[in-house]
């Protein structure tokens, strides 16, 4: 079962985006900080209801996770000056899950901009696919995406920006950082660029590593157990 859905950005507005269980977000922090930020009992996850207090064009929405469904698509259309900021957290997310995200940003000006932090655990699986395409001039795009896994858990990204003939000064950025712990884990990172004009600027990039052990040492000669200094570098890792 896969959940679709399509949300249109309109001319100058700003929406951000909160993809996420409800168990990795400081709930009480989202109430209070974002008006119609809630929490459905029911299904455990953040969900968002727009009320009258909101006075600020920025407004928050929040998809719900169905019960039973393991993957979604959605795509994000964006008019011209509109914004988008997408945060997407996984950090306690236990089951497996496929992402897809398209943004197709129409008009000049638009922008979007996705930060995702996600830690796998045990035999856990999640993919992610993102496509940025960038179909009018001067719009920009910024992706961020970093991913810890420990035991036998598997990381997959595609990501994909296309630039069109019509898509001059455009400016997107697409990073994605895996960290694999000592264990049977995997993350495979495919970034892709397809840019058909000129006067533009794309970078995108991928990293797979493991905890650095001079950090390490460093941190532990300093009175931290080996425990204590791994969890202050995954905490900085993740950002």
């Amino acid at each position: 079962m896969k959940e679709t859905t399509i949300i249109q950005v309109p001319e100058n507005m700003q929406v951000q985006y909160i993809y996420a269980p409800a168990t990795s977000l400081d709930c009480a922090t989202l109430r209070s900080g974002r008006a119609g930020v809630s929490v459905a009992n029911s299904a455990n996850f953040v969900v968002c209801n727009k009320t009258t207090d909101i006075k600020s064009d920025f407004l928050p929405l929040v998809p719900k996770f169905i019960e039973g469904c393991s993957g979604y698509a959605l795509t994000f259309e964006l008019s011209q000056y509109a914004q988008l900021e997408l945060d997407l957290d996984l950090t306690n997310y236990s089951n497996n899950l496929e992402l897809t995200f398209k943004f197709n940003l129409n008009g000049p000006g638009a922008s979007i901009k996705l930060i995702s932090r996600a830690i796998l655990r045990d035999q856990q699986e999640i993919k992610i696919i993102t496509e940025q395409n960038h179909l009018a001039p001067d719009t920009t795009s910024d992706l961020l995406l970093k991913t810890v896994c420990f035991d036998q858990a598997k990381w997959s990204y595609n990501g994909k920006i296309l630039v069109s003939p019509a898509g001059h000064r455009t400016v997107a950025s697409q990073v994605n950082h895996n960290l694999l712990m000592p264990s049977y884990s995997q993350a495979i990172s495919i970034p892709a660029l397809e840019v058909l004009t000129n006067d533009v600027k794309c970078t995108h990039g991928s990293a797979v590593g493991q905890v650095d052990r001079d950090s390490l040492y460093y941190l532990m000669a300093r009175g931290l157990t080996a425990e204590q200094a791994e969890t202050v570098l995954l905490e900085s890792f993740l950002g």
